[in-house]
Formats: C-alpha cells, structure tokens, sequence
C-alpha cells in the first residue's frame, strides 16, 4: 500500500503500537494500572489509546510525506498539498482502527486480527498469479522457488504448531 500511496498504506500500525505502549504503561505507571482494574478503567484507557494512534498516526504521516516528497513523488509542492496528504494517512489509520473496534464491538472476533488475516489472504491471487509467471518464463526457476515456497510454509505451519502445543511441566 505504501509503494503506491493508497488511503491505507498506514494500515493498522499506529493502533498496535499504540495498544502495546498504553499495555506497557499500565504496568509503568501506577495510576494507569489502577485504572486497568476497572470496567470504566479500561473505557478510559481505550479512549486514551484512540488518542495515541492519531498522534503515532500523524508523525508516521508527516515521515511519509517526507520520504515521498524526498523521492520526486509528490507532484504538487505546498502547505495545502502536504496537509491533505498528511490528513489523508491519518485519515485511512482512523479508518482501520474504528473498523477493528466496530468488529470488536459486534462480537464477530478480535478485529485488528481478522483485518491483518484479511490483508494476508488478499495477496494470495497476487502470489499464485506470479508463480504462474515465473514458471511459464523460467520452468526451472520458477518451479525450484515454487517448491521451496511450498516446503518453507509447510515448516512454517508446523513450527506454528509446535510452538502453540508445547507446553513445560512445572512441578509445584
């Protein structure tokens, strides 16, 4: 998203970054672990996570602006031009991050969860249809990474298990 400068090219960043600083805060900070412990607590620290993704959200804007603008990628020079690209980041992390609430909220499942599952699932036509590409311009190539994509995700998905049912016994 970021190579072509879409609306969303922030994507859900700012909301995790600003959900694990707030998480290690409340551990840090004695007055925000208190208001952990409550149900009005934890409202509040929400509320004050919101806050923090605009502002993570709007420095990490203002660094891609800088960066586009360094590339020769920003066609129209000024305040105004730059302000509406900056707005328009933060606009798209805003987005996704009241779209996972509102998954949340409805009970449908963890949304920062379901919208980083969305994004991987959605490259997977783009990867099948370079595969195809490379195995039709290079038969050797293309079939020696098609393999070894195959059997790194197969180890993948078992080291994924592996981890997720291992356990160490402690004797008490």
């Amino acid at each position: 998203a970021f190579a072509q400068a879409t609306l969303f090219a922030l994507g859900v960043s700012p909301y995790i970054t600003s959900s694990i600083v707030m998480q290690l805060l409340a551990v840090a900070i004695p007055a925000l672990e208190r208001l952990s412990r409550s149900e009005d607590g934890k409202k509040k620290i929400n509320s004050i996570t919101r806050y923090v993704t605009i502002a993570i959200a709007l420095i990490t804007s203002i660094g891609y602006y800088v960066y586009l603008n360094s590339m020769g990628a920003v066609l129209e020079k000024g305040f105004f031009y730059a302000v509406v690209i900056i707005a328009c980041y933060c606009a798209g992390s805003s987005l996704v991050m009241w779209l996972a609430e509102k998954i949340n909220e409805h009970g449908i499942g963890n949304g920062i969860s379901l919208i980083l599952f969305a994004n991987i699932v959605s490259r997977f036509p783009t990867l099948v249809i370079e595969i195809s590409n490379m195995i039709k311009n290079n038969i050797l190539g293309g079939i020696i990474y098609t393999v070894f994509a195959c059997l790194f995700m197969l180890f993948l998905l078992w080291f994924i298990i592996f981890i997720t049912d291992s356990e160490r016994r402690i004797p008490v």
